[in-house]
């Protein structure tokens, strides 16, 4: 049924309910996951130095890494196929353009609570993510 995975993750969101899901999922269906990141670094407004743009950048780009070689390690060890991504830019973007261009069966991500009345049910990655894909996508809530 699902061969092809996508699995967002987000460096500030709890991922663990969302791990456990694709795990089981790939493991169930035999299918590939790949793991993406996808960092923004919104500096708009902020009057910095080019090279302190480039530190400030090459921080979020480390951080991003290691979210992504931990997660990875995770799902290997568990026996999951996995092909870790690092992309920079929107991250709402980034997932549809990605799901549009590789054929995924299925986009597995978490959902961070929200106190902001517009996102109430979903974070504002996760809504975008829901009406504009053009698979399924399975959003799993975190631990409460």
């Amino acid at each position: 049924m699902y061969q092809q995975i996508l699995f967002p993750v987000d460096a500030y969101a709890d991922t663990e309910q969302a791990l456990q899901v694709v795990t089981s999922l790939a493991l169930t269906f035999q299918a590939e996951v790949t793991l993406l990141h996808s960092f923004h670094v919104d500096i708009a407004g902020l009057d910095l130095h080019p090279e302190r743009i480039n530190a400030f950048e090459a921080g979020f780009y480390e951080d991003a890494k290691q979210l992504v070689s931990q997660l990875a390690a995770t799902l290997v060890a568990a026996g999951v196929t996995v092909n870790p991504l690092l992309i920079r830019g929107n991250p709402s973007r980034a997932i549809i353009e990605l799901s549009k261009t590789q054929n995924y069966d299925l986009i597995v991500m978490g959902r961070q609570g929200s106190h902001n009345l517009k996102h109430l049910l979903l974070g504002s990655v996760s809504q975008t993510v829901v009406f504009e894909a053009q698979c399924s996508v399975l959003v799993v809530p975190s631990k409460r």
